[in-house]
């Protein structure tokens, strides 16, 4: 069947304009028709409009609808419409389709696009977005440090099996891939440090920056960084289906504190178990570190052994020790948080999921930078 196209023959008088609509105005052909429409609202005609539908071959609810919608635009401008030769069939639909019209206008000319306007807007609503989420987060750290606090003096409120469960998962069963990881950042580290040093005579003292920049920075940021990715987006995952399968409601009806169950468990078991993993974190380093020493400088491991302990101090051991529990309650925070904000979708899961990661590395490296100020300022 051959369709055709929408027309509009425009023929002006002095104080009357005739509009012919020609072809077939139908939703096979809105796309076509809407154009016409829209253009139109720009063109300058006498007061009196005439409309002759004699060559509208075909219509239906969508054609007759941006019809009435284009003469409701023109009245609003001020323009007097009249329609001649209208079938019955138009007008029988029309009546119909008057029920849902809307009395003010709907249809206008398009607005040229503003590209800094634009952006500056969406610049203005992302700020707001995330005042409001800095808000809600405040709201629930204080809330998650108010349960710990009043757990921590009632200990029978504290889920002690769910606890060292969450150990286990967000612990033990990291430390393969955080040992991986961190010797293979120890052995980059001291390749690259050792090409550097070599030019000033002083490879020797690629040991020295391997040591330090592990224990007091590398390791405890690697492992922030990887248990964000790996436990705090199963976090908010898990708690994100618990949400859109009722469980979370099913705590609330059998009277069960969500976050004495759900919150505080995750929360304490990673500020626990942190501090092991950057443990381990730091000697996969210095070993990553010292396999690449002792191959490419010659250094026997006895003398790599004696100079880490020459170089290292307790106070950079235990700058990237203490940091691992104020990380571990960065990333349990943020990931509770997002997975409560899950809202009855899989894509919301989605997005509070990734969401979770970005948040809690962005929290985490923020948090590094002010503690490294800080411990240089005391002298630590």
């Amino acid at each position: 069947m051959t369709v055709h196209t929408p027309k509009i023959e425009i023929f002006s008088q002095k104080e009357t304009a005739v509009l012919k609509l020609q072809g077939w105005w139908v939703a096979k052909t809105a796309k076509t028709a809407d154009p016409l429409c829209a253009n139109l609202l720009q063109k300058n005609f006498p007061n009196r409009l005439v409309f002759d539908l004699t060559e509208c071959k075909s219509f239906d609810t969508t054609g007759v609808w941006l019809l009435h919608k284009t003469w409701q635009a023109l009245e609003h401008q001020g323009y007097h419409i009249e329609l001649q030769n209208v079938s019955e069939a138009f007008q029988i639909l029309s009546e119909k389709l008057k029920a849902y019209q809307q009395s003010s206008v709907s249809l206008s000319p398009p607005k040229p696009k503003l590209f800094f306007a634009d952006k500056l807007v969406e610049l203005g609503k992302r700020s707001i977005d995330t005042a409001y989420l800095a808000r809600d987060l405040v709201t629930f750290l204080g809330e998650a440090a108010v349960g710990i606090f009043f757990s921590l003096l009632h200990p029978k409120r504290l889920h002690f099996t769910s606890i060292v469960a969450h150990m286990e998962r967000f612990g033990v069963d990291a430390i393969p891939i955080i040992f991986v990881m961190s010797t293979a950042l120890g052995l980059v580290l001291a390749y690259q440090g050792e090409e550097q040093l070599r030019q000033f005579g002083a490879e020797i003292y690629t040991i020295n920056l391997v040591s330090i920049s592990m224990l007091r920075e590398v390791g405890i940021l690697i492992t922030a960084i990887l248990v964000a990715g790996r436990t705090g987006s199963s976090i908010a995952a898990q708690i994100g289906i618990m949400k859109i399968n009722q469980e979370i409601d099913a705590l609330n009806t059998l009277g069960l504190n969500t976050m004495d169950v759900l919150i505080i468990p995750r929360i304490l078991a990673l500020i626990i178990i942190m501090p092991l993993l950057a443990f381990v974190s730091d000697i996969a380093g210095l070993v990553g570190g010292g396999i690449m020493v002792i191959f490419s400088l010659d250094v026997s491991p006895q003398l790599y052994i004696q100079r880490v302990g020459e170089a290292v101090t307790a106070g950079s051991f235990w700058v990237g020790i203490l940091k691992a529990p104020l990380f571990g309650a960065v990333i349990g925070v943020v990931g509770c948080f997002e997975g409560m904000r899950v809202v009855g979708t899989a894509e919301s899961v989605g997005l509070c999921t990734t969401r979770s990661v970005v948040e809690a590395i962005f929290l985490v490296t923020l948090t590094d930078a002010f503690l490294s100020v800080f411990f240089s300022a005391i002298g630590i």
